[in-house]
């Protein structure tokens, strides 16, 4: 019912395997509150443009060519496996490849071998997700609570980059969505990536921020 509710929140649908994945997800993270668990959903949501963008948009579109032409971006490996960006959180880099297969299969072959599993099977699409969000942002979370700090590790280029900020602030737009619809009412600050602009009567805007800050980009953005 959470998964339903969050998503219809910004007009989108989800399967009953895709809400089943989502609550072992959550479980396998070690999220105990709703708004991290709205956090690794908007993140989820706009990386992969609603649940449907699971490969690297570049390796999908580059001049035409298909997937396999990231082997001139990314280097391959002995076998000529190429670790591109897969899954709904973009999963990057042999290294990363191998330990998320060691934690889920306990084996770290499984993925290294086979590394378009993430993308053909939709349950370690979603345990992937989990498992990096474990290993590299829930502590973050637990310390901090700002959205913006689990974007700055989960994707930092659109933080450091002022041409990418409206990615960053639609992940953002879409976690307050989703976290209104799951009844949370200790919404995470937006702090943490971007400047953020002073709220309305705050006595101002802080050194260097633009007067009202920029839009955050449309829902569902990749």
């Amino acid at each position: 019912a959470d998964f339903d509710a969050a998503v219809k929140a910004l007009g989108g649908t989800g399967t009953d395997m895709q809400y089943q994945a989502f609550s072992r997800a959550v479980y396998e993270s070690r999220i105990a509150t709703k708004s991290e668990a709205a956090m690794l959903l908007a993140h989820i949501w706009t990386g992969s443009n609603g649940l449907t963008d699971k490969v690297e948009g570049y390796c999908v579109n580059n001049n035409g060519a298909n997937m396999e032409g990231c082997k001139g971006v990314y280097k391959a490996n002995k076998a000529g496996k190429v670790f591109y960006g897969r899954g709904y959180l973009k999963m990057y880099t042999e290294p990363n490849y191998r330990d998320a297969s060691k934690t889920i299969f306990a084996d770290e072959n499984v993925l290294v071998d086979n590394p378009d599993r993430v993308v053909d099977d939709e349950c370690v699409n979603w345990r992937v997700a989990a498992y990096f969000w474990d290993a590299n942002v829930h502590n973050v979370v637990a310390a901090s609570g700002k959205f913006g700090d689990t974007t700055m590790k989960i994707n930092p280029g659109e933080c450091t980059d002022k041409a990418y900020n409206d990615l960053a602030k639609a992940r953002y737009k879409n976690y307050v969505l989703m976290a209104t619809a799951l009844g949370v009412t200790d919404v995470a600050k937006e702090d943490g990536c971007y400047e953020v602009a002073p709220a309305a009567g705050a006595g101002g805007a802080a050194p260097g921020a633009a007067p009202g800050g920029a839009p955050g980009a449309a829902p569902g953005a990749p």
